[in-house]
C-alpha cells in the first residue's frame, strides 16, 4: 500500500486466488477517483486477470516508473494516426 500526499484518489484492489492458483481481481474506487487512476487500475487488473499468482509475484514493484520527469514517447493514438473509435471498415 502506498499513500501519495498529493493524491486524493482512493483505490482498493482485492485479490482472490482460485484453487488452480489463478488470480482474480475486484476493485473499489472512491468518490474522487480521477480518470487516469480508473484507467490504470482497469488496465492492470484486466491484464493480470487469470494469470497464475506465482507469475504476478515475480513482477517487479518498479515496473511502472515513478519518475514523472522522464520523457514519454508519444503513442500513435496521440498523433491522430489511429482513432480509438474508428470503424474497421473505415480504417
Amino acid at each position: 500500500m502506498r499513500k501519495d500526499e498529493e493524491c486524493t484518489d482512493t483505490v482498493a484492489v482485492f485479490l482472490r486466488v482460485d484453487p488452480e492458483d489463478y488470480a482474480h481481481f475486484r476493485v473499489t474506487l472512491g468518490p474522487q477517483v480521477q480518470i487516469l487512476a480508473k484507467a490504470t487500475t482497469s488496465i492492470l487488473c484486466k491484464s493480470l486477470e487469470g494469470v497464475p499468482a506465482e507469475e504476478i509475484m515475480e513482477i517487479h514493484a518498479d515496473f511502472v516508473p515513478k519518475d514523472r520527469r522522464r520523457p514519454v514517447r508519444p503513442h500513435p493514438l496521440a498523433n491522430g494516426l489511429i482513432h480509438p473509435h474508428a470503424d474497421e471498415d473505415h480504417v
